[in-house]
C-alpha cells in the first residue's frame, strides 16, 4: 500500500518504517523542518534502538514533507494521524493538532481515503473527527471513514513492540466496510490478538492501560517505603508478587516513579473525563498523589543522608524517564535536579544519550563526560535512571572518584550486600540499606 502519516515523532516514526519493512510506501509529513531534513540526509532525530538501521534500509520506499500535497494525496491509500497531544492547563489531552491534520487531509484529498487516528487522544475524540471531516466536503456523497489504532510503545522498546503486539486494536464505526477491510489487510502479517470495537471502546483501551500500568507503579512505591520503615526488601516482595500469573513482574520495580509523555498525561486525562462527566477516578487520583510525593520523598531522602545539600557537589547518573531513550519529558531528573539545585547544591550530570537535550530543561548544572567524571570530587552519586552502562561500573573506580563513597540509588541497580564489600555508604528505594 501507499501509506502517508502525519507526524514524525517516537510513534509516527516508528511505525512508518515498521510498514516499510513490509515493502510498503511510506510518505512522512511534519511541519518541523529541520526534523524532515535529518530524515531526508537518513539521519534520526532522536535516540531509538534500531530505527536508523530501519531507516537505511528502507530509505528508498520513503518521503519525506513539510506539507501534505495534491501529488502524495493522490495515491495515498490509508492515513495514520501521529501527532502530539500535549496536555493542557485544564488537564486534558489537546486535540488541535489532531483537528488540523485530518482537516488538511481531507481538503487535499479528493475522495474519501480512510484515516486512522494513533495519537492518544480523551474518549469521544475520534466521533467529534468524523463529524468535522464529513462536514467540509458537501459533494462528497460517501462518509469520510475514520478509525482508531492506539499504538502501544515502550520507548526505549519501540520498534520490538511494532513488530510483535502484544494485541491490535481497531476502533470503527463500521467493522463491515472497505476501511476496516484495508486496516486489517495492513496488519496481515501480524501474529497479535485482532480486537475491533466502537471508536470510544478503543480510545478507553488505550487511556485504561496506561492507567494501569502506572496505577502498578505508585503501588510498588508505596510498598517501598513501608518497607524501609519495617525493615523488609521490596526486591524480594516484587519477585514473591510477581510470580503469581494474576499479577506478573512487570512495573514491579520500585524507584522515583515514572516519568515519559505518557504515563502523566494519560492518567490526568482521564482523571480530567471522569471530572467532566461527573464520575470520580479516586484510584487514579491516588496514583497521581503517590508518584508527585515519592520524588520529594526521594529528594528528602539526599538531602537526610548528606546532612543537607547546600554547598554538597551532588553527582546524577541518568536524566531520561527511563534507559534506552533521550527522552526527558515528565522524568524524574526534572523534578530531583531543580529542587537540589535550589537548596544551593552542585550538580554534574551525565546520560548516555539525553545529553544533547539537556539544555532544553537545565540551567546551572555542570555537564559530564561519563559517570567517572561525575563522581570526581562529588560528595554522593544519585541514581535516577537504570542504564545497563550504570550496572556494569567499576565500583572500585567509583570509589577512589568520590569525596564520600556515597551511592544513592533511585532505581535499585545495585545489591546492598555488593556496595557493602565495596565499602559505600548506600540506599537504594525499599532496601535493607548498608
Amino acid at each position: 500500500m501507499n501509506i502517508t502519516l502525519i507526524g514524525v515523532g517516537y510513534v509516527g516514526l516508528v511505525t512508518g518504517l515498521v510498514f516499510s519493512e513490509k515493502t510498503h510506501q511510506v510518505n512522512f509529513i511534519d511541519i518541523d523542518t529541520k526534523k524532515i531534513e535529518l530524515l531526508k540526509d537518513a539521519k534520526v532525530p532522536f535516540y531509538e534502538p534500531q530505527i536508523e538501521g530501519l531507516l537505511i534500509k528502507n530509505f528508498d520506499l520513503l518521503t519525506f514533507h513539510t506539507s501534505l500535497s495534491q501529488e502524495i494525496s493522490s495515491i495515498t491509500d490509508i492515513y495514520f494521524v501521529c501527532v502530539g497531544t500535549p496536555r493542557t492547563k485544564e488537564g486534558q489531552l489537546d486535540t488541535k493538532f489532531v483537528m488540523t491534520a485530518c482537516r488538511e487531509i481531507v481538503m487535499k484529498t479528493e475522495v474519501p481515503v480512510p484515516i486512522v487516528i494513533k495519537s492518544t487522544v480523551p474518549v469521544g475524540t475520534c466521533k467529534r473527527v468524523w463529524n468535522l471531516v464529513n462536514g467540509l466536503k458537501d459533494e462528497v456523497k460517501e462518509n469520510w471513514p475514520i478509525l482508531f489504532n492506539p499504538e502501544f510503545l515502550r520507548e526505549g522498546n519501540a520498534v520490538y513492540d511494532s513488530f510483535y503486539p502484544e494485541r491490535i486494536v481497531i476502533g470503527t464505526e463500521n467493522k463491515e466496510d472497505k476501511s476496516t477491510y484495508i486496516i486489517k489487510e495492513l496488519y496481515r502479517d501480524w501474529q497479535a490478538p485482532l480486537i475491533i470495537c466502537d471508536l470510544e471502546s478503543a480510545e478507553l483501551i488505550k487511556l485504561a492501560s496506561n492507567g494501569f500500568l502506572a496505577t502498578k507503579i505508585s503501588y510498588i512505591n508505596e510498598l517501598a517505603k513501608l518497607s524501609e520503615v519495617i525493615g523488609v526488601d521490596i526486591k524480594k516482595v516484587t519477585e514473591g508478587m510477581g510470580l503469581d500469573s494474576r499479577i506478573g513482574k512487570k512495573f514491579l520495580q520500585a524507584g522515583v516513579g515514572y516519568g515519559g509523555s505518557c504515563f502523566p498525561k494519560d492518567v490526568e486525562s482521564l482523571i480530567t473525563t471522569g471530572k467532566n462527566v461527573g464520575q470520580s477516578l479516586t484510584i487514579l487520583e491516588a496514583v497521581q498523589e503517590v508518584n508527585y510525593e515519592q520524588r520529594n520523598w526521594f529528594i528528602n531522602k539526599i538531602k537526610n543522608i548528606l546532612d543537607g545539600v547546600t554547598n554538597k557537589t551532588i553527582g546524577i547518573l541518568g536524566l531520561s524517564f527511563k534507559p534506552n531513550t533521550d527522552d526527558l519529558r515528565y522524568a524524574p531528573s526534572l523534578t530531583v535536579i531543580p529542587e537540589l539545585l535550589k537548596k544551593g547544591a552542585k550538580i554534574k550530570v551525565y546520560d548516555p544519550k539525553a545529553m544533547g537535550n539537556i539544555r532544553d530543561y537545565f540551567t546551572g548544572v555542570i555537564c559530564c563526560s561519563n559517570s567517572y567524571e561525575v563522581a570526581k570530587d562529588s560528595d554522593c552519586i544519585v541514581i535516577l535512571t537504570e542504564w545497563e552502562e550504570f550496572k556494569n561500573l567499576s565500583l572500585e573506580k567509583l570509589k577512589t572518584c568520590l569525596k564520600r563513597p556515597i551511592i544513592i540509588d533511585g532505581r535499585n541497580v545495585f545489591e546492598p550486600a555488593r556496595m557493602k564489600e565495596y565499602g559505600f555508604i548506600y540506599e537504594g528505594v525499599g532496601r535493607r540499606n548498608v
